[in-house]
């Protein structure tokens, strides 16, 4: 059973109800009426209804004061997180899978992961401690392993042999996924089967004891986002580090012990999201609710207006929105899936774009081949698709379907897909597939598992982008002063800054003795003012006497900073 029992009286039910109401949507539709049934059969058969109401609780008084971000990761494929307010993302409107968030192999709990604002995360968990007390909620601890590279080097170092002598070994070690059989075996190997293993251990035949050590543990920190969350003191469970008060268990671990954790991350985008809303007098939940079909919202992503928008201001991103070009919601989650390496390096990006932008027509082989693909042009872009195509084409059951989806991540070998490929065949020939046919369709679901994405995630994180936009194109000034006051680095700042006052007219002023405040803002004239914590030297202490003085009409202190 779950270590932790909800505090409330509603009921997992009782909440979806409410929030149907609220989101206008109707249980009675067959649609989402087989949809909610059957996600409720399988919640409820498992006993996870205490798990979902604590994250409800939590989201819903986190909302109460800040922008939360609409989902991140499988969570978005569930309409009764989307009842409950735990996402915002409608999965049957998407085409999302609840099967791609709780697995039917095993009665392990979902993961639900949620994005803060950067700057108000830890009041979240704050809030979690005073409903629950501070012994019974705990930061997870980290525990990083030596690494091959790493080990080499510090052995080396213990055994006074020089760096250059191991530059060699470094490059020539073996590398393997983690779901490789000898993933941890990666050092003796390269001793017992590489040239330059053997080589180096005939010149150091101490370094042998090196390759034991191989993904051991070799610290533990303080993971940032996961908590762990009882009804009573966690030190009943697990030991608590006297150091950091962190709970000596990792992830796995706590799954084992039934402990229910928490991923509460941080989004520094859902900052500047919250702040900009605040400038412009709009309700931060209103963003839920923007429609998502807007021309002018997508006439930034077209004219490559992508600073300061989310995701988008990387290289690949920007390469394929020019491209592609964005002219429907639709198109922002396909660019965030497929601007990743293994889908520009598959061509399976540079298909897709031919598609949408006609230079080329796509083909079906049949009809459940359209159905399950033509979303995205018969190729094979999102983990839900693998499903559907096993389901529907291949006539496989979930279970098989959902060990297929879990090892194409994991880049098992040839002989684990073997025997799920003849299951699958045997279904598409029921379904009237010739083998040429089939044979193509199964390729392009191995094929494409290696890089196909989890559409759940790739929506809900298009949405933060969409809202982004949206919010740059109608109130550019604001936009860019809550960007440059929550920017990563100075070359970041600067850009969004050239970009409005390149494109929106934007006047401002660097620094200004009189107007200038803590952090950049907006004077009474409509020109942006640059902030007094920008000035080198001057820290939260020395801006607020220059503000203090300035309120008082004293002379600024002087060599402070002077006209």
């Amino acid at each position: 059973a779950l270590m932790i029992k909800y505090k409330g009286k509603e009921t997992v039910r009782f909440l979806c109800k409410v929030g149907a109401k609220k989101k206008g949507i109707n249980l009675e539709d067959e649609i989402y009426k087989e949809r909610y049934e059957r996600e409720l059969e399988l919640i409820e058969g498992r006993d996870f209804q205490d798990y979902f109401l604590v994250v409800a609780n939590m989201i819903s008084k986190a909302k109460k004061t800040m922008l939360v971000g609409p989902s991140r990761g499988s969570s978005a494929g569930s309409l009764v997180c989307f009842l409950m307010g735990i996402t915002e993302v409608d999965p049957i409107k998407y085409d999302l899978l609840f099967e791609r968030f709780i697995d039917i192999n095993r009665s392990d709990l979902p993961d639900i992961d949620i994005d803060f604002p950067d700057d108000k995360r830890e009041s979240v968990i704050k809030e979690l401690v005073s409903i629950y007390g501070k012994d019974n909620v705990k930061h997870i601890a980290n525990i990083s392993t030596m690494q091959p590279r790493g080990a080499v080097g510090e052995f080396a170092k213990a055994l006074n042999i020089a760096p250059y002598e191991t530059e060699e070994l470094k490059k020539s070690l073996i590398e393997r996924p983690d779901g490789d059989a000898r993933a941890n075996f990666c050092m003796q190997d390269t001793f017992e089967t590489t040239e330059v293993g053997k080589s180096f251990l005939e010149k150091f035949p101490a370094m042998e004891k090196a390759s034991a050590i191989e993904n051991h543990p070799r610290h533990s920190s303080v993971h940032a986002a996961g908590i762990i969350v009882s009804n009573e003191p966690i030190m009943n469970f697990a030991g608590v580090s006297g150091r950091d008060e962190t709970v000596m268990v990792d992830k796995y671990n706590a799954e084992y012990l039934n402990l229910l954790k928490i991923d509460v991350l941080g989004l520094r985008t859902l900052t500047v999201l919250h702040e900009c809303a605040k400038m412009v007098g709009m309700n931060h939940m209103d963003f839920y609710s923007l429609p998502v079909e807007d021309e002018k919202t997508f006439s930034m992503f077209n004219s490559m207006r992508l600073n300061g928008i989310f995701q988008f201001e990387g290289y690949s991103l920007m390469t394929l929105t020019r491209k592609m070009g964005v002219h429907e919601f639709n198109d922002i989650v396909a660019i965030t899936a497929l601007a990743r390496p293994a889908a520009l390096q598959s061509g399976g990006a540079n298909r897709y774009v031919k598609y949408r932008t006609g230079k080329d027509v796509p083909k079906y082989l049949g009809e459940l081949h359209k159905e399950t693909t033509s979303s995205t042009f018969g190729i094979v872009i999102y983990q839900e698709q693998i499903l559907n195509i096993c389901r529907t084409i291949g006539k496989m059951s979930w279970e098989d379907v959902n060990k297929l989806r879990k090892a194409l991540g994991k880049s098992l070998g040839e002989e684990f897909f073997t025997k799920y490929k003849s299951k699958f065949m045997s279904g598409a020939k029921e379904n009237g597939y010739n083998e040429m046919d089939s044979e193509f369709i199964w390729g392009e679901v191995c094929h494409g598992g290696s890089y196909a994405f989890n559409k759940s995630h790739a929506v809900a994180y298009a949405m933060i982008s969409y809202w982004c936009a949206y919010m740059k194109c109608r109130h550019p000034k604001e936009f860019t002063v809550a960007n440059l006051n929550n920017a990563k680095d100075e070359d970041s700042a600067l850009k969004i800054l050239r970009d409005a006052v390149k494109n929106d007219g934007l006047e401002y002023i660097a620094i200004d003795p009189d107007e200038s405040l803590k952090k950049w803002s907006i004077n009474s004239t409509g020109v942006v003012v640059g902030a007094l914590l920008s000035i080198k030297g001057i820290g939260p202490a020395a801006a607020n006497k220059i503000i203090k003085s300035r309120e008082n009409k004293e002379p600024l202190p002087s060599g402070i900073i002077s006209k």
